[in-house]
Formats: C-alpha cells, sequence, structure tokens
C-alpha cells in the first residue's frame, strides 16, 4: 500500500513540476512536429443526429496500447469484469458483453465465443485509425447491441503517406523479471489515382498474477487457503493491406485484407492449504489457445445522374480456434493429470451491402439498402477426465454441433433538414433472420422477422450548444451456446450441468438517449451529459428446472438507465495553453427480477459506475510531453444459481513521458498500473436453491488477485 501511495505521490509531484516549469514558455514549431506521432486531442463527437463518440488512433498512441482493449478502457462507458489485468470482452453501459455489438469498418465480426462476444485483447491497436462509440444505432447498422455499437475502422491508404516503424520492449519486474518485445512496420501512398497501406505487426505479452482465496464455513472458521501463481504469455501477430483505385470524380474500388494471429500459453500453479495452513495438496492448470482470423472486404462507391449515390461491399470473415485445457496433480515432482479438454471451432461469414443515396428536393437525404448474411459455425468438444488410473471420455454426446444463421435486411432512412439548426434522421430497419442448429442432442430450427426504428433529432443551441434526443428498437440474439441442445457439464458451478435452449427468443428493448453539448470557444474543449434509459422485454437468464439442471430462460422484463458525462478542454484560461485534459464518468443503475429468489436485483456485472481522466501536458520548448491516465470503475454483483459474489476493482493508473529526437524519431517511457491494482471477491456459497431462498450459508469465500506494474520503451520513427 505505501508503494502505491509513494507512485501516486511521486507522479502528482512530477507533472506538477513540468506544468509550473512551463508556465510563461512560448510555443514554437517543434509542438507540429511532435504531434506528427503523438497527436492526442483527437475526441470529438460526431457532426450527425446520432449520438456517436469519436476516438482518433493520437488519442490513445502516447499510452502505446498493446490491444485495442487497451483503447477501450480509456473509453467512455465501458467496463471490464475479467481478471484484473485482462482487457477482453467491453461492456458498453457497463451491460454484459453480449450487449455490446462490435464491428469492423461498420460489419460484423464473427464472434470469439459461444455467447457472439468478440474478445478485444487479440486483436492489434497498432491496426486501428479510429474507435466510435455509437450510443444508438441508425437504420444502416445491425440492429444487435442493445448496450451500443462500437466501430473499429482500420487504417487504409489515404490514413497515412511514407513509412512508419515501432520497436518496443515491456519489463514485468514483481513477480518473474521477464522481458517481451513489440514491433510494428507500416508503409503507404497516396496519389491522384490510387492509394495502398500495408503493415505487419507483432507483439508480446505476458500476465503474471497472483491469486489468494481463503473459505470459511457458516461459523466464520477456516477451512481452506488457496494460494496460486498465474502465468499468461501470448504473442499475437497481424498483417494487413488495403488498396483504393479512384474512379475519376465518378467514384471509387477498394478492397482491403487482413490476418491476425494470437497465441496463449497460460499457466496457473496451485497450492491448497488446509485450516492449520498445512499443504493439503499441489497442481497445476494450463489453458492453451491458438487463434486465427481473416478478414476481406471491398467496396464500391458510384456517383450516378442526379447526385444519386451507389454503394455496393462485401466480406468474409473467418475464425479458427484450437484451445486445449489440462488440470494436473503434482505428485512428487511429477504430473498425474485429472482433466483434459479440447475445443475446436470454426466461424466463417459472408457478407453482402448495397444501397442507393439521394437527395429529395432540397432538405431530404434519402438512402435504401438491402443486405444478406450467412454465419456457420462448427464447434467440437472433447473431455477427458481421469476414473482410478485412466483418463476416461466423459465428453457429452459427441461433442459436436453446428450453427448456421442466414440474415436478410431492409432499411430505409431519411435526415430532414427542418431547419437551419435544426435535423431529424429516422427511418426503419426490417431483418429476417433464420437459425439451423444441430448438436450431438438434438436439432432445431428457428425463424424470426423483426422491425426497429429509430430517430434521431438534433437542434443547434446558439453557436456553442448542440442537443440531442434519439429513441430506438435494439435487440440482443441469444448465444449460440445458448440455444444449442448441448450438454455443458460443471456449469455453472462444479456438479451441476447447463443445457441450451433451443426455444430461446432474442431481448428486444426500446432505447431513449437525451444528450446536449457545450463546445467551448476557439476549440478549447467540450462538456457533453447523455441520459439513456433501457426498456428490456424477454430478458434471457439462467433458470434451474432440475435438480443442479439448468437452462437460459427468458423470464420477463427489465430496465437499465444512467447518465453520462465527457469532458475536454485545454488549461489555456489559467495560462496553461498545452496541458489538456479529458473524463468521462457514466452512473449506471438496473432492475430485474431474479429468477432463483423472486427479489428484485441489479444486472449480473453492471458497475455503477465508469470513471477516467486523463491529462496531457506538452512541454514544446524541450519536444517533450507527458501525462497520465487514471481508469476506475464500481463494484459489481453476480447472481448464479446457488452462489452470490461482490467483486471490486482497484484503480488502474498510467503514466507515459515522451522525447522528440530529431524529426524523424520518438522516444516513448509508458508505465502501466502503477498502484498494483487489484481484484476483491467476495462469494456466499448456499448448499442448494432452498438454502439461498432461506439465506441459509454454507461457506464465505474472500478471494484477492492482483496484477502487477509493466514498463514500455518504444521506439518510432517515419521515413
Amino acid at each position: 500500500m505505501f508503494q502505491r501511495v509513494q507512485r501516486f505521490a511521486f507522479l502528482t509531484a512530477f507533472c506538477g513540476c513540468w506544468s509550473s516549469y512551463c508556465i510563461g514558455q512560448q510555443a514554437d514549431s517543434r509542438l507540429e512536429e511532435i504531434s506528427v506521432l503523438g497527436e492526442r486531442f483527437d475526441y470529438s463527437l460526431a457532426n450527425s443526429p446520432a449520438p456517436t463518440l469519436i476516438y482518433e488512433k493520437g488519442f490513445f498512441q502516447s499510452f502505446e496500447p498493446q490491444t485495442v482493449g487497451d483503447m477501450l478502457k480509456r473509453v467512455s462507458g465501458v467496463a471490464f469484469t475479467a481478471d484484473i489485468g485482462e482487457v477482453d470482452s467491453p461492456q458498453l453501459r457497463g451491460l454484459g458483453a453480449q450487449y455490446t455489438q462490435v464491428l469492423i469498418n461498420g460489419e460484423r465480426i464473427p464472434g470469439s465465443s459461444g455467447d457472439r462476444s468478440a474478445l478485444m485483447d487479440r486483436i492489434p491497436a497498432e491496426l486501428i485509425e479510429r474507435i466510435e462509440i455509437i450510443r444508438s444505432p441508425t437504420p444502416d447498422l445491425d440492429s444487435q447491441g442493445i448496450g451500443g455499437t462500437i466501430n473499429l475502422i482500420l487504417k487504409d491508404g489515404a490514413s497515412l503517406e511514407g513509412s512508419a516503424w515501432r520497436l518496443g520492449g515491456l519489463y514485468y519486474s514483481d513477480l518473474d523479471p521477464t522481458l517481451k518485445g513489440t514491433a510494428a512496420i507500416t508503409h503507404g501512398v497516396t496519389n491522384d489515382s490510387w492509394s495502398y497501406f500495408i503493415s505487419a505487426n507483432v507483439q508480446e505479452r505476458l500476465g503474471p498474477k497472483t491469486k489468494t482465496e481463503n473459505v470459511f464455513d457458516d461459523d466464520g472458521s477456516l477451512i481452506r487457503t488457496v494460494i496460486a501463481d498465474d502465468f499468461r504469455d501470448s504473442t499475437d501477430a497481424s498483417v494487413t493491406a488495403a488498396l483504393t483505385y479512384k474512379l475519376g470524380d465518378a467514384g471509387e474500388f477498394g478492397v482491403r485484407i487482413a490476418y491476425i494471429r494470437s497465441r496463449i500459453d497460460e499457466m496457473e500453479f496451485i497450492d491448497e492449504f488446509d485450516d492449520a495452513m498445512e499443504l493439503d495438496s499441489r497442481g497445476v492448470e494450463r489453458r492453451q489457445t491458438d487463434q486465427d482470423r481473416w478478414e476481406f472486404g471491398m467496396h464500391y462507391d458510384r456517383t450516378l445522374a442526379n447526385d444519386m449515390g451507389f454503394h455496393l461491399s462485401i466480406s468474409a470473415s473467418q475464425f479458427d480456434d484450437d484451445s486445449g485445457e489440462l488440470e494436473a496433480d503434482l505428485e512428487e515432482g511429477f504430473e498425474l493429470v485429472n482433466l483434459q479438454q479440447f475445443t475446436l471451432a470454426e466461424d466463417l461469414e459472408l457478407q453482402i451491402n448495397v444501397s442507393l443515396s439521394w437527395k429529395f428536393q432540397t432538405n431530404h437525404d434519402i438512402e435504401v439498402g438491402l443486405g444478406a448474411s450467412n454465419e456457420d459455425r462448427d464447434s467440437r468438444q472433447i473431455l477427458l477426465e481421469r476414473d482410478e488410473d485412466e483418463l476416461v471420455d466423459e465428453t457429452p454426446g459427441n461433442g459436436f454441433y453446428r450453427v448456421e444463421e442466414t440474415r436478410i435486411h431492409a432499411y430505409i432512412k431519411d435526415r430532414w433538414r427542418l431547419s437551419g439548426s435544426a435535423t431529424l434522421e429516422y427511418g426503419l430497419r426490417a431483418e429476417d433472420t433464420s437459425l439451423q442448429q444441430r448438436g450431438s442432442d438434438g436439432k432445431a430450427q428457428t425463424s424470426q422477422f423483426e422491425l426497429n426504428p429509430s430517430a434521431h433529432l438534433f437542434y443547434q443551441a446558439g453557436d456553442f450548444g448542440e442537443f440531442r434526443a434519439s429513441v430506438a428498437r435494439t435487440l440482443r440474439r441469444p448465444g449460440f451456446d445458448e440455444i444449442i441442445p448441448f450438454t455443458n457439464l460443471d456449469t455453472p458451478n462444479e456438479d451441476q450441468v447447463t443445457v441450451g435452449n433451443p426455444e430461446l427468443q432474442p431481448e428486444f428493448a426500446w432505447g431513449l438517449d437525451l444528450g446536449y453539448t457545450q463546445r467551448f470557444q476557439d476549440n478549447a474543449g467540450n462538456l457533453g451529459f447523455n441520459f439513456f434509459y433501457r426498456e428490456i422485454e424477454d430478458k434471457i437468464e439462467l433458470s434451474q428446472i432440475g435438480d443442479d439442471l439448468f437452462t437460459p430462460e427468458n423470464i420477463g422484463r427489465g430496465r437499465t438507465w444512467g447518465l453520462e458525462l465527457d469532458f475536454g478542454l485545454s488549461l489555456s484560461f489559467i495560462g496553461l495553453p498545452q496541458v489538456h485534459m479529458f473524463a468521462n464518468y457514466t452512473w449506471m443503475d438496473s432492475k430485474i427480477r431474479d429468477p432463483f429468489t423472486n427479489e428484485t436485483r441489479r444486472f449480473n456485472l453492471q458497475p455503477n459506475y465508469i470513471s477516467n481522466i486523463d491529462v496531457f501536458h506538452n512541454v514544446s520548448s524541450l519536444g517533450l510531453s507527458h501525462g497520465f491516465s487514471l481508469q476506475n470503475q464500481g463494484s459489481v454483483r453476480e447472481w448464479q444459481a446457488d452462489e452470490t459474489k461482490t467483486v471490486s476493482y482497484g484503480a488502474n493508473l498510467e503514466y507515459f513521458v515522451e522525447k522528440r529526437l530529431g524529426e524523424n524519431l520518438m522516444l516513448r517511457l509508458s508505465l502501466n498500473n502503477l498502484l498494483d491494482a487489484r481484484k476483491r471477491e467476495h462469494g456466499v456459497v448456499y448448499g442448494s436453491l432452498a438454502d439461498l431462498q432461506a439465506g441459509t450459508v454454507e461457506e464465505v469465500i474472500f478471494e484477492q488477485e492482483q496484477f502487477e506494474p509493466v514498463f514500455l520503451v518504444t521506439l518510432r520513427g517515419t521515413f
């Protein structure tokens, strides 16, 4: 604790010293030069009626994010509730990852798991040009995403002229001094006829964590203590390329391709002690993951007669996952394997979209579109468990299931300029989805037709004020693992079984957003508020249907609401024009009736707040910049069958300092997790559902998880 206070005090004093030194210094051209590789004021609200936040790559670059997850942890309203230090599945507005839609260049990508969620710690940050947070969708976007949509815009030929490279090293000091490397190179060319872009990136990461778990009985007596050291070793590599050919003044044609490869090897060494703290057993768990993702896309844009616009896009995405898990006892120096599990998954999605846009009279911009998509997902599971002296195949059924989802959509939208200060964008999206599923325990086929309207009003209040109001109908489709009639052992807890529910229906939500943004004069910053409300029908929750037998069901209605604050400001009004502050704060609440206790509670894993604050200081006279970022989120609750958990997360503090070395080089030091953030978990276990309803406690669990600081040195250059 004392070390954490020391680090924060040092950082505060250091920033203060630089700020004091710089008062009265005159800016020179080197500030513009340093911004070539480290522009950091690229945060704005999109100039559209729909509420959309835009974060350019420069907003993130100074802290040298390794993955998209590292970028998103500083974005407004995004929470992560995995292990400490891991930023994999983003939760917009604190809702589960299944409620957050992730797009690449406006198009869906196959989820990394059966719940349709995408893992952001597998996508390198070096691929990203900007991130858009779409709080309320327009008709041209897929209706999935009750919490909101994250749209990742990849770099292309127009985003870079020339060549750039990056070399870096990560140092992990506390648990096991280890060095990891990172490197990237990009090259782009743009002229009057065409542009192209190519990029290659490789990065290594280590996720060292320590875990301590103390288990007590209902009288408060210690039963056992578990101490674990967890080491996660990751290597990500990617290659991307894009080519755009301009068809004179009439349009353009473009293609892009991307390949991302992730290799993860995680080892967890576990020591279990009895109530007298005598060593009872030693074990090891190993999880290995090999993932490959291909992305291909092409687009054709053409201006037709009478200023009519034509757009055609075709894309294909393939995701392959080969994962294995092993659990073993360590007895007298050798491993005695108790469990092995292998999972293979292949996901291929094809999409085609076409649209026409034109002006009607002088104040209407109309767009109509039609599209289709097809997604095939095959998964196979093999489960081996020890029975006396041998491993026995315990795979449910034949361990195979297949899903094919076909969707056809059509939409129409109109942007109506009501006056010089007011614009209304409204429209309707129709989606017809058919789903065929087959597993070893059976097969099923479902179809669903949805009409999802939306409307967004924008009003310019004076020279600097903007008011927005949005209403939209969105949905959350069930995850593949929720609808496949497949038996999952030891889920949700040990010795319990969960089966898929082919009759599961999508969740639908009516959403309201009301926001106001005040921009400051001379582009000095902005202050924005947004209130959101979602009324969710057919909420999906796990329900008990027998003794230790569970299935997901539509349990009824739920509601969530909150207030979002976004703030950006230059401190020029107090004589510090080179100091910039950015902050965001999201307060959230929700209500649903629990299917086990029939009591009203919050949504699972939704924090009551998310906050971020960033401070950047440019010392242009020295060709130097530095700053810090502080991220925090409130505790979460999880209600799961016969167990309830309360989980709290420590704040994450990052710091960077960068120095320009001539015109083409930048040296940057980035420090992550300076406060030694901890995850603390308080769990209450009940013997049965009846004990849960009666409040009869069987065990109380206290768990603490700690992630160590990481230091990153990066050298960037252009040529």
